[in-house]
């Protein structure tokens, strides 16, 4: 493991294992009321996650995805078996282990489909890849096996809408938000969410929805699903009981 000052954990240690390896449950709203959606990812318990993922390095963090893979594995058959209506989950992944780890990642989503499953990676976009051709290659690759993407960590505030670019074929679904808070951004965000829409023929992920206001503002978009506390919080995935939504649309 590659460590920064605050560090102080050893890899060899159950507990640590143990700190990475919690799955966090949850749901996801969708307009299709004939579909159960929800969002799969884990995090630390007692440290920053983003901070955490950073601190790995390559073969950790391999190794790390490796063994969420099989827990993410058991929990979605347990997880379909819960409800009788098809599902969709999104599953997170860090987006630097993608071309080497692609074939698995396939291997997976064949596997939940022929469950009834529908997994779908959902990769934060750093920008020093954005242009890597290798990267590129395995988004094709698994979109050529009929499988999908969800672009997230995109931040609207820092950019126009028309300056949003993207290959259309790889991915199908856009994360973003939060919605904003401040009232004189909420025509740029409504824009760059009918620009995604329109021009990039993306289906409109809303996440990160904390009340009532920010559900107000992104029932003004076109979009396809929405998520964050205010719609259902996150729980661990101890047990598979149904997600029930907080709020009525």
């Amino acid at each position: 493991m590659k460590q920064d000052d605050s560090w102080n954990m050893d890899e060899n240690d159950v507990e640590w294992w143990n700190s990475y390896t919690r799955l966090f449950v949850q749901g996801i709203y969708s307009k299709n009321p004939k579909k159960r959606m929800a969002g799969l990812y884990f995090r630390p318990i007692s440290m920053e996650a983003t901070s955490f993922y950073k601190s790995c390095d390559f073969n950790l963090l391999l190794m790390n995805t490796k063994v969420q893979m099989s827990l993410l594995d058991e929990f979605c058959k347990t997880y379909n078996q819960a409800g009788r209506r098809p599902c969709q989950l999104f599953f997170k992944v860090e987006a630097r282990l993608l071309s080497h780890m692609s074939g698995q990642l396939i291997a997976l989503m064949d596997n939940m489909h022929s469950q009834n499953i529908e997994l779908t990676l959902d990769l934060n976009l750093p920008r020093h890849i954005s242009n890597d051709k290798e990267w590129q290659r395995s988004l094709f690759k698994i979109a050529d096996g009929g499988h999908m993407v969800c672009l997230g960590g995109y931040n609207w505030k820092d950019n126009e809408s028309n300056s949003f670019h993207m290959v259309n074929e790889l991915f199908k679904y856009v994360r973003l938000g939060p919605p904003p808070s401040n009232l004189a951004e909420v025509n740029h965000f409504i824009d760059t969410c009918f620009y995604i829409k329109e021009k990039m023929s993306a289906q409109l992920i809303l996440d990160r929805i904390q009340s009532q206001t920010d559900l107000d503002i992104v029932c003004r978009t076109p979009f396809f699903a929405l998520m964050g506390d205010y719609i259902s919080t996150a729980y661990l995935a101890k047990s598979m009981e149904d997600i029930s939504y907080k709020v009525m649309l």
